[in-house]
């Protein structure tokens, strides 16, 4: 089932989510012994993975009026100002038929006008502005890149899913698979970037029996004294 929800990776919004799989491991330390189970000590935390499939689409997706906002607002809060008489309530419904009708014929007449051609308007919630303002006719392309080159910079990123917001994460591989002009399908493998802090610390300082610190002395270049071979020879005898 396709939800309508974007999910942002960086600055890149899938324009609609198939499905999400968050991955934690933790990997276990075996050590064989010469008979008999492995012996396990330790346990070490993978990286987690996420894979995220989607869809992008070729036209720009239409975006939410004013008008739908408030009808939003006015279906959330009926039930909480609902009226004692139903009456109230099925004028309201009627007023919010009447409206949503002409804002249609009104987009309608806009539409004749411009030329364009409405996108789905069997969908539901159809009034909104489904219609193709995409300026630019290859829009899978703009997003295709634009995810490469998230990818292609290295740079940690912030990912949102339905199920947890995760820091420092690399995408790993992508995939994209187009069945049809209007839209495709992406595949997104992202992996966690452990980032590890590191600190200069200084040399190591010796107390002396005085409560003093010796300090150290530059002693010139040193080189070994030089023996004659007969000497040599004797030692090894």
């Amino acid at each position: 089932m396709i939800e309508l929800v974007s999910r942002k990776i960086g600055t890149f919004t899938l324009d609609a989510t198939e499905q999400e799989n968050n991955k934690s491991t933790l990997r276990i330390t075996k050590n064989p012994v010469e008979s008999g189970a492995n012996v396990a000590d330790h346990a070490i935390l993978e990286p987690k993975a996420i894979t995220i499939k989607g869809k992008i689409v070729a036209y720009e997706p239409p975006t939410a009026t004013m008008f739908d906002e408030v009808l939003e607002m006015a279906r959330f809060n009926l039930p909480i100002i609902r009226p004692a008489f139903k009456l109230t309530k099925t004028m309201a419904k009627l007023k919010a038929g009447i409206s949503s009708a002409k804002s249609l014929i009104k987009e309608a007449k806009n539409t004749i006008n411009k030329g364009t051609k409405i996108l789905a308007p069997f969908l539901p919630g159809s009034f909104m502005s489904g219609v193709d303002n995409s300026s630019a006719t290859n829009r899978i392309n703009e997003l295709f890149d634009k995810l490469l080159e998230v990818q292609r910079s290295g740079e940690p990123l912030e990912i949102t899913t339905g199920a947890k917001s995760y820091k420092n994460m690399l995408i790993t591989s992508v995939e994209l698979t187009t069945q049809s002009d209007l839209w495709a399908d992406v595949t997104i493998i992202l992996e966690e970037l452990f980032i590890v802090e590191t600190k200069m610390a200084g040399g190591l300082k010796v107390v002396t029996s005085s409560g003093g610190v010796n300090k150290t002395t530059n002693m010139g270049k040193t080189q070994p004294k030089r023996e004659s071979m007969l000497k040599k020879i004797s030692k090894g005898f």
